[in-house]
């Protein structure tokens, strides 16, 4: 329900983002890809299949803006999924971005966030 919507309260707009957990080879660190309807599919068209996916290489630019395309490049070969650093689920960082966690950074009460309603915000 939107009343109950903390992104809708807060009059963020509507629009489908997804996120990849990554390793980044040149800084050495993992994190998490943000990804418009666009992006992903230039990600999907380059990838047999979502189990395909873990291990594979990609070369991720954007141009000179700040709201620049990504420029996504999926590579001919894939790493061994058992040498990557384990999976992380990229909620608690979307609800820190989308400033949804309460001052503390405690998540909402159980029931507070139905899954529609995370997949609605941001």
């Amino acid at each position: 329900m939107e009343e109950n919507c903390h992104g809708c309260n807060k009059q963020m707009a509507k629009r489908w983002k997804g996120f990849l957990h990554c390793f980044d080879d040149a800084a050495h660190q993992e994190m998490f890809l943000e990804l418009t309807p666009t992006g992903a599919s230039a990600v999907q068209s380059n990838i047999l299949s979502a189990e395909h996916m873990r291990g594979t290489v990609m070369t991720v630019t954007r141009g000179t803006k700040a709201n620049s395309r990504l420029g996504i490049t999926v590579q001919a070969y894939r790493r061994d999924p058992k040498v990557l650093p384990l999976e992380k689920d990229p909620r608690l960082s979307i609800l820190k971005l989308w400033g949804v966690l309460g001052e503390q950074g405690e998540l909402p009460l159980a029931g507070d966030l139905s899954e529609g309603e995370l997949a609605s915000q941001g």
